[in-house]
């Protein structure tokens, strides 16, 4: 039983939903929807609106699996996925992911982060990614993995791997960038 109160969120996107989520200490692995560049208004503030699906939504905090049922079916464009022993949970789009690509990584018994990110093979996905702190992050063993996986499954599991509230984005308009973040 999960120790988050019931939410409502109205007019929301998913974005702002799973930034919810990780406000509760849910280190929820995200693939955001590509940005349509002719969908986006600026503001007079210089701030941008994208023009995407808002939804009313209300859980309760039975599992995190009901939580993610409910925000699928609430904008069905989104499917989910579990990984890894803790476990991690992934939203992604139900179609047309940019993360299918199997990958077999290799590395060292111990290893950085960014040795990892080096790896990947992003870039030839025409995806960059924000390394900024990830320095600081822990040293992975790599135990728990077999190959190949899809890129989105092997982050997952990385992630979960690491055991330690972190989580990764990939989101973007004309260039997707993937970042990670740690909750709490």
């Amino acid at each position: 039983m999960l120790n988050i109160p019931t939410k409502t969120l109205s007019q929301v996107t998913m974005q702002q939903a799973v930034a919810v989520l990780r406000g509760q200490k849910l280190p929820i692995c995200f693939e955001q929807m590509p940005l349509d560049t002719t969908r986006y208004q600026r503001r007079e503030d210089g701030s941008i609106e994208y023009e995407q699906p808002h939804f009313d939504v209300e859980f309760t905090a039975d599992s995190i699996e009901n939580i993610l049922d409910v925000l699928c079916h609430a904008d069905n464009r989104y499917t989910w996925e579990r990984h890894g022993q803790r476990p991690t949970y992934t939203l992604y789009p139900a179609e047309n992911s940019v993360l299918d690509w199997q990958v077999s990584v290799v590395l060292p018994q111990e290893s950085t982060w960014l040795e990892v990110v080096s790896q990947l093979g992003l870039a030839e996905h025409q995806i960059d990614v924000f390394t900024r702190g990830l320095e600081a992050f822990p040293t992975l063993t790599m135990e728990n993995f077999s190959s190949p996986l899809s890129i989105r499954a092997w982050l997952s599991t990385w992630v979960d791997d690491a055991n330690d509230g972190i989580y990764w984005t990939l989101a973007g308009l004309s260039t997707r960038v993937l970042s990670f973040g740690k909750v709490g």
